[in-house]
């Protein structure tokens, strides 16, 4: 009995190495879901060129997840800024696990300083969220956004 190799794309296999950076998820879980085997995956992630397309792709992600916690700030109102702050907060956490991954410290670093950003955005909102005893303060204290 023989078995037909499947041959995977390289958006196939950048997808997989992304999924495979994640830290909820363990090789195994990424090669089953993908129907390959672990070594397949730990494989692609030793390639440069699919370890830096995933890399990328993470980084548009992460630029466009960015842009519409902006947008939804802008748009939302102060009340609704703690559930969007959450959501911030843990992208902070996703550029600090990604930076950990990243062996080029140049990038490292504009990746800790991205999260940085994030964070301080995050304990400016926080602090004018604790200052506010009633909620129409607490507008007023989040009318800067």
């Amino acid at each position: 009995m023989t078995h037909k190799a499947h041959t995977f794309t390289h958006e196939q296999k950048v997808e997989a190495v992304l999924l495979s950076l994640n830290p909820s998820m363990t090789l195994l879980a990424v090669a089953q879901k993908f129907g390959c085997a672990e070594r397949s995956v730990s494989i692609w992630r030793a390639d440069p060129e699919v370890l830096g397309a995933a890399q990328e792709l993470y980084r548009q992600q992460q630029a466009e997840k960015r842009e519409a916690v902006t947008q939804r700030i802008a748009e939302a109102g102060p009340r609704d800024n703690r559930a969007i702050l959450e959501e911030i907060t843990q992208q902070a956490d996703e550029c600090v696990h990604y930076a950990e991954l990243e062996a080029n410290p140049h990038v490292r670093l504009k990746i800790l300083k991205e999260a940085a950003e994030v964070i301080n955005k995050v304990v400016a909102v926080e602090g004018k969220l604790t200052k506010a005893k009633t909620p129409d303060e607490e507008d007023d204290e989040l009318e800067w956004m």
